[in-house]
Parts: structure tokens; C-alpha cells; sequence
């Protein structure tokens, strides 16, 4: 949520703190406005409060448990703490939350998990994998009155009657302040690969998307940007077992050919390093759950013409 003049903040350490900030706003009918480091203040309706609650502060790791693929954690631990432990086991957050750092002008390594969940924003893979709510598995949080409450718990089917965690899940801290969130995680590929290809008319890009989500390719992200030169791109990314990745990625090849994307065959080049090279969407280490984290099999390929 936006802030509006708001003049004192308030960084609680522990659950018991926030539920008391909370009830003494509430028996003072003071106005909050609740929120993690504050990297996308911008986003959502403004609220017009003089205080602010931050939950930041909230930053410690409950537990992690690789072989159950379930980690809880406060809601102030940042994105960039979270997927660094994850990584070590070779395990990933599935829904790859975005971080908009240079959209609102903050530090995207100051993003929480809390702000991921209560904004519910996916990122590309969400395709594929799914989005947030898909991996909430519980949540405790304090409601409006002070009131501490847990919901769900560590397995998929932990609910009976209303999914409190999915209905807390993207309503941006106006139903409850998350002081913690449990979370499903996935084995992260072994292998990616992003190409890069020349767009045509819109109606077309989005008719080709449709056709490659057709097929079992393991696409885990697609875009339409406009690149620095000034040419519209299509961005397509693979990823699964390093053989399924190659295996697909022919596939790929010979669909764009049938459909007659230029250069998109068999007679399709890299381009050179600087041209198209790290454009893809955002890397994530591979493993599997219980294996040392390997060397990225990561790669872009694109069929731009540029190194014929």
C-alpha cells in the first residue's frame, strides 16, 4: 500500500510486538500502514495514516527442511537470503518473485518474502510452476483487533473451511499484518536456456505463445520487450533435465521454422556475446533436493540473424 503523510514508523522484533502496536492503533482508531522495507511503497491504493508499521524487523528463519521441500521464515527475510539458502541445496522459490527495484527506485535486495506473499506478485515462471498463493502453506499473522492467529501448516492439505493463508495472500496487509509465512519450494532445474527471437506483429507473438504452451516443451517463461536497440524481441525460456532441454529446444527450433520465424531453423546462429547474451529472464542455480549444488547449466541462444 501507498503512504500518505506519514511522519513515525514503528520496526517490530517479534509477533507479541506487532500484536501490540496493533491493539493500541485499534483502541485509538489509529489509521497503519503496514508494510516490509518498504521497496514497493508505490503499489496498491494510497492510505492516508500517520504511522507506519514496518515488519522488517521480523527477519529471523523459523525452520527449513530440504528433504520435505517446506522452509517458514518471518516475513522481514529478504528474497536474496532466502534463495541463498535454498540454492545450497539445489531447491528454488517456484514462483520467482519479482523484485520491481528499478520501477519504484529501491534495493531490490531489500525485498522480504512477506512483501512477495501479501502482494502475491510472480514472476515469468509462473507458467510453469505456478504463483504465489500455490505455495503458501501457512501463515500466522495478527488481525486488526491484536488478535494473534495461525492458519495451515506444513503439507498442501492442512485446511479444512476457509484458506485463511491463500485469502491473506495478496490482499497487501489489509487483512491481517504476516508476521510469518510457510512456504512449499521445488527442486530447481538442472539446466536452462533462453532464446532470444525477432517479434512480428503482435497477434502473431501471441499465437506462437499459445502454440509452444501447447506442447510439454518445460517452458518456464515467456516475454515481449523492446531491446536497447530499439527492435522488439521475443524472449522463450527452457528449462528441465539437461538432455530434456536440448531435446526441446530442437523442438522449439522446428516449430518456429514450420510457423516461418526468419532464422529460426536449423540455420539459426548464437549471436555474439554483448548483442544477446544475458537477455534472458532472471538465472537460478540448478539441483536437485539432497544433491550439491553444480555448476549452472544456463545459456541464451538466439536466432536473430546476428551471427550469420
Amino acid at each position: 500500500m501507498t503512504d500518505t503523510q506519514t511522519v513515525a514508523s514503528m520496526r517490530p522484533a517479534t509477533t507479541q510486538d506487532v500484536a501490540d502496536i496493533l491493539m493500541d492503533a485499534a483502541h485509538n482508531r489509529t489509521p497503519l500502514v503496514v508494510r516490509g522495507n518498504g521497496t514497493r511503497a508505490g503499489l496498491g491504493n494510497p492510505v492516508a495514516a500517520t504511522q507506519v508499521l514496518e515488519l522488517g524487523g521480523l527477519d529471523q528463519i523459523d525452520f527449513y527442511d530440504p528433504d520435505d521441500l517446506v522452509i517458514r521464515a518471518g516475513v522481514g527475510v529478504t528474497l536474496e537470503s532466502v534463495e541463498q539458502i535454498l540454492a545450497q541445496k539445489g531447491q528454488y522459490l517456484p514462483f520467482e518473485p519479482p523484485r520491481y527495484a528499478g520501477l519504484y527506485g529501491t534495493d531490490g535486495a531489500r525485498c522480504t518474502l512477506g512483501g512477495a506473499v501479501s502482494t502475491a506478485l510472480s514472476g515469468p515462471r509462473r507458467i510453469l510452476t505456478g504463483a504465489v498463493r500455490d505455495f503458501v502453506l501457512g501463515v500466522e499473522g495478527v488481525n486488526g483487533q491484536g488478535d494473534v492467529f495461525k492458519a495451515g501448516g506444513r503439507t498442501m492439505k492442512n485446511v479444512t473451511g476457509y484458506d485463511i493463508s491463500k485469502l491473506v495472500t495478496g490482499a497487501n496487509g489489509t487483512l491481517a499484518a504476516l508476521t510469518s509465512v510457510t512456504i512449499k519450494v521445488l527442486p530447481a532445474p538442472r539446466a536452462e536456456v533462453t532464446l532470444v527471437l525477432p517479434a512480428a506483429t503482435l497477434a502473431e507473438d501471441v499465437a506462437l505463445f499459445g502454440q509452444m504452451r501447447a506442447l510439454p516443451l518445460g517452458i518456464g517463461g515467456l516475454a515481449r520487450r523492446v531491446n536497447v536497440a530499439g527492435a522488439c524481441e521475443l524472449l522463450v525460456r527452457v528449462e528441465g533435465t539437461v538432455p530434456g532441454v536440448a531435446g526441446n529446444q530442437q523442438v522449439l527450433a522446428g516449430l518456429l521454422a514450420h510457423v516461418g520465424y526468419g532464422g529460426a531453423g536449423a540455420g539459426g546462429k548464437p549471436c555474439p556475446v554483448g548483442r544477446c547474451a544475458g537477455a534472458g529472464m532472471p538465472e537460478h542455480p540448478p539441483g536437485r533436493a539432497g544433491l550439491a549444488r553444480k555448476p549452472a547449466r544456463h545459456h541464451h541462444a538466439c536466432f536473430c540473424g546476428a551471427g550469420a
